[in-house]
């Protein structure tokens, strides 16, 4: 999946700009047949418009499925309103999925991008895969406001946020060597430096393609010893 930034900076949202420390997450679905992100964000990058979530997942302008980051992640969004105890506005990164309801194949394919976006938002701010629920849960809870999402529309093609939860802790708590990595800012810092000069090199997949880099640790050293080795030949022969 491709990762960019459109930043919503004509917004009321982002022009407040209140500080945000996160400790958790929320999924919504937009509740309207429309995959295209510029669908939205067309509405929301103005002033007087009461909503702002931190990125959108669906399709670019190419019709390639991204995540459009729309609002920096330290600053507070305005995307769940309040309920009883509070709102999940003030401690949590928020973000929508482009829905189409009937389209079982765009359901999976967009739960199993949310799947890979909430696993690296975790490694980045520490967050625990419990404190990743949708915005039905979130109202359940008392800190937002009743909205059915995303629980109208996964459970139509076997998907929960229960199950959710689950495949993100499975995918947090395996060991560092087998563990997928899809994006440079995913990797361990050591390895994130000539992880990118072998994406330049074409070696490495990632860097804006739809699939991402999909290695693991071990996958990557290999790579790397394999790099050095041949730039340590390729040295003594000239």
């Amino acid at each position: 999946m491709e990762y960019i930034d459109n930043i919503l900076t004509d917004s009321d949202c982002y022009r407040a700009a209140q500080p945000l420390t996160p400790t958790g997450i929320v999924v919504h679905s937009t509740g309207v047949d429309q995959k295209r992100i510029a669908a939205y964000t067309a509405q929301w990058n103005r002033p007087g418009v009461r909503a702002c979530v931190h990125g959108l997942l669906g399709l670019d302008g190419d019709g390639r499925l991204c995540f459009a980051r729309t609002l920096p992640y330290e600053l507070r969004c305005w995307g769940c309103g309040s309920g009883q105890k509070g709102s999940y506005n003030d401690s949590c990164i928020q973000f929508e999925i482009c829905e189409s309801l009937d389209d079982g194949a765009w359901c999976r394919e967009t739960y199993a991008a949310a799947l890979e976006l909430c696993a690296g938002l975790c490694l980045a701010y520490g967050i625990a895969p419990e404190k990743v629920v949708c915005h039905s849960e979130a109202h359940a809870l008392g800190y937002a406001s009743n909205h059915g999402d995303v629980m109208h529309w996964w459970p139509r093609w076997g998907l929960s946020m229960a199950g959710f939860r689950a495949e993100l802790a499975a995918r947090l708590c395996a060991p560092a060597s087998q563990r997928r990595y899809r994006t440079l800012d995913e990797l361990p810092e050591s390895l994130r430096q000539e992880a990118a000069a072998l994406a330049d090199a074409g070696v490495l997949r990632g860097r804006g393609e739809s699939a991402g880099l999909d290695v693991t640790e071990d996958m990557l050293r290999a790579m790397i010893i394999s790099k050095r080795y041949t730039d340590l030949r390729r040295s003594a022969a000239g």
